[in-house]
């Protein structure tokens, strides 16, 4: 079961229970597999809102692969089946963009942080 104070994300497809989590290490792997910058990517899928001709149906089932590599093995290939039985484009779309809300918490909170003091 997901653990959103964890920034995870649970569904269910076909009686089976999913975890979508974009830690660092799934950004990591997300960023090796499509050879951009998680800032990078940020801005193409932001820029898809106001230029659809630039949506990019690759980069979607890269990005819901990696947030489900922490909680399931699944290949590239299985993440796209995955992707299919769950919806489809708008509703995986929803679950990354529910995910990765998550795991970024508010610009003004600091649970669990600690700056560090300025001398």
């Amino acid at each position: 079961m997901a653990n959103p104070e964890k920034g995870e994300l649970s569904f269910e497809v076909q009686g089976e229970q999913y975890t979508l989590h974009y830690s660092t290490n799934a950004v990591s792997e997300l960023e090796d597999a499509v050879g951009k910058t998680a800032m990078q990517i940020q801005k193409e899928v932001q820029s898809w809102k106001t230029k659809p001709e630039k949506f990019s149906i690759s980069l979607l089932r890269k990005m819901f692969w990696a947030g489900l590599q922490d909680h399931h093995s699944l290949s590239l290939k299985e993440a796209g089946n995955l992707f299919d039985a769950a919806g489809g484009v708008v509703v995986v779309f929803g679950l990354i963009t529910g995910a990765l809300a998550r795991s970024q918490p508010d610009a003004g909170e600091t649970k669990g942080a600690h700056p560090r003091k300025r001398r």
